[in-house]
């Protein structure tokens, strides 16, 4: 498809009084007192055509988030999806759309939607974060869906301050997981076998999906994190400005009539993993047959102290043992910070070790990269509305994009 003329960049901050006025002219049409003008352009959509991109403040009701829409001929011709089913944010505060971007961000030759928006904690309004959120266009399609996974992974890792800095994230996302190890697991076939447990999984799905217990977007990976050749399914989410992950993991049992819920080493409301990423290191250990994948966890106290730990994740006769390998606290005075690492033993170490400690702990055990394909719905229901065959379909993406390497 020939691609629109006029997808030029556009990121304007909030912190202007009015609308830039070398931009296309903002919408007025709609209420002052709801329509964000100074975050609202005039654009080429691939499908639409001539469209206004609209900006929207949270409607008057508890926990409503901010919206966008598209507006043709005076007519609001398209909702985009929030990031819950019912647009809100339970305990977070809207406070403004710092960016709004019109770019071909995964290079498909359709115009895609790149956004910054700021959010405070309703409890604590000083503790703010900014939120990366992108929409892309299926081709053939008029409608735009969230790309969950990629928003998520460049506001947990700090591409959230400017759409160019957003765009570097991008760039190393990709080189991270190529699209060269996406286009492989793809074209993977999958044994009988392994297509029967996926029809089980997509069974019961009602003992693993997420029925909006909590408001933040949930995703979903199958994986064979021990290599038994009993395949896992993994639910996680990361929600609030302290940046709790939230996680569940469920495997096929030994019979293959049904699914397990994996034990876990933690109690319930321990911090633990941060596990929505594509890529993890992996200790195997020979001679027990282990596997042991090191992530990371952050946990954000407000502005002023940040507190991160390295974890070890072994999965073993249906056994999750989570295990932290150091620690390192950042603390904030007078805006300047005082950082600490740890080992587990709550020794103090230098931040060299720190990085090292999954190479030290691990050192006489090999070292692969593990790959992980998480798959996000826009709600609970776009899933349970499947037959069984068609999700297990849809799962299969996932469990073709795990492996170690």
């Amino acid at each position: 498809m020939k691609k629109k003329q006029n997808t030029a960049f556009f990121a304007f901050l909030l912190s202007a009084s009015s609308c830039y006025t070398a931009a296309l002219p903002c919408l007025t049409a709609f209420a002052e007192t709801a329509q964000i003008t100074d975050q609202s352009f005039d654009v080429e959509l691939d499908e639409w055509g001539a469209v206004t991109f609209a900006s929207f403040l949270p409607e008057d009701e508890d926990n409503a988030d901010v919206s966008f829409k598209l507006q043709k001929d005076g007519s609001v011709v398209y909702e985009f999806p929030g990031v819950t089913e019912e647009n809100t944010r339970p305990g977070q505060e809207f406070v403004q759309v710092s960016a709004v971007s019109f770019q071909d961000y995964n290079a498909d030759a359709r115009t895609d939607i790149l956004l910054l928006i700021e959010y405070a904690s309703q409890d604590t309004p000083d503790e703010r974060f900014t939120e990366v959120r992108l929409y892309t266009q299926p081709s053939g399609s008029q409608e735009f869906a969230l790309d969950s996974g990629l928003s998520e992974y460049l506001t947990e890792n700090g591409y959230n301050d400017y759409i160019a800095n957003v765009m570097n994230g991008i760039a190393e996302y990709r080189q991270t997981y190529s699209e060269t190890e996406l286009a492989a697991s793809a074209e993977r076939e999958l044994t009988e076998e392994e297509m029967q447990q996926l029809q089980l999984i997509a069974e019961n799905i009602d003992l693993w999906i997420d029925q909006e217990t909590y408001s933040a977007a949930w995703q979903y990976a199958v994986t064979d994190l021990d290599q038994n050749e009993r395949l896992e399914v993994i639910a996680s989410s990361m929600q609030g400005t302290g940046l709790f992950t939230y996680s569940t993991y469920f495997e096929v049992n030994e019979t293959f009539d049904g699914l397990k819920a994996v034990e876990r080493s933690l109690a319930e409301g321990e911090s633990e993993a941060d596990i929505l990423v594509q890529t993890v290191p992996v200790y195997y250990d020979a001679a027990t047959g282990l596997y042991s994948y090191v992530y990371e966890d952050l946990i954000r106290n407000g502005y002023a102290e940040n507190y991160e730990n390295k974890w070890a994740l072994t999965l073993s006769d249906g056994q999750l043992q989570e295990t932290t390998l150091a620690f390192c606290s950042t603390i904030y005075q007078d805006e300047t910070p005082t950082i600490t690492y740890q080992n587990a033993d709550g020794e103090e170490i230098s931040e060299e070790a720190y990085e090292a400690i999954a190479d030290t702990v691990f050192a006489d055990l090999e070292k692969k990269t593990a790959s992980f394909t998480w798959l996000s719905p826009e709600d609970s229901s776009e899933w349970t509305a499947l037959d069984g065959t068609s999700l297990a379909e849809l799962l299969a993406d996932s469990y073709r994009g795990f492996s170690i390497q």
